[in-house]
C-alpha cells in the first residue's frame, strides 16, 4: 500500500505464480533476494517516475524484478 518504503528481504521468494506486482512510489528499499526465484514475474507497475525508479535501492538477487517490464507513473484503480 501507499507509505510503504521498504520491500523486506526475501518477503516473495519463491513465488512461482507472482506474474504482477504493484510497487507505489513511497518505496526507496527492495531487500535481498526479495524476487529471487519469481520466475513468472514478468510485469511491475511502478506509481512513480523513471527518474524515481532509478533512486530505489534494489538488493541483490532480484533478477526477476529488474528484468522485468516496468510500467512507470501507473494510476492504481480503486475497487
Amino acid at each position: 500500500p501507499d507509505g510503504v518504503t521498504t520491500i523486506g528481504g526475501w518477503v516473495f521468494y519463491g513465488c512461482q505464480s507472482l506474474s504482477s506486482v504493484t510497487i507505489p512510489d513511497s518505496v526507496t528499499i527492495i531487500g535481498d533476494g526479495a524476487f529471487e526465484s519469481c520466475n513468472s514475474l514478468t510485469d511491475v507497475y511502478y506509481t512513480g517516475s523513471t527518474t524515481e525508479w532509478i533512486e530505489i535501492t534494489i538488493g541483490y538477487n532480484n533478477w526477476k524484478l529488474t528484468e522485468a517490464n516496468i510500467y512507470y507513473n501507473y494510476v492504481p484503480v480503486n475497487n
